[in-house]
């Protein structure tokens, strides 16, 4: 089964890059432009991980990660911080609001892969 995957960022030049990175790995991915879409792709999508970041117009991510964190049935979602913000401060408030990675930005796309990975539990008939 392949694992889902939303990505939220308001630069469309990330959400393509990263879009494309996932897809060529196997992943179905989903994008949105903003917290308030993303929270509504969240909802119908239902992914197994989702790829945030923090600065957004509509509803910042971390005001999305408080209310996907307030339904019972996020505790499957994985969530990953993607964000320029990287005082420790902000990293704190990451994990607080329930996200279980944070990457600061720019970021290599190989330390993307390898935490997408290592954020989703293998794939049947993967180890």
């Amino acid at each position: 089964m392949t694992h889902k995957i939303l990505v939220v960022d308001d630069e469309q030049s990330i959400l393509l890059a990263i879009r494309t990175l996932l897809e060529l790995e196997g992943f179905e991915v989903e994008v949105a432009a903003d917290g308030q879409s993303g929270l509504a792709l969240y909802r119908s999508f239902r992914p197994d991980l989702i790829l945030v970041d923090v600065m957004m117009p509509k509803l910042n991510g971390y005001d999305m990660v408080r209310q996907i964190r307030a339904d019972s049935n996020s505790l499957d979602t994985r969530i990953v911080y993607l964000t320029a913000k990287g005082m420790e401060d902000n990293r704190r408030e990451g994990y607080a609001t329930g996200g279980d990675d944070y990457i600061v930005k720019p970021y290599a796309m190989e330390e993307l892969l390898e935490t997408v990975h290592g954020n989703l539990p293998p794939r049947a008939g993967e180890k």
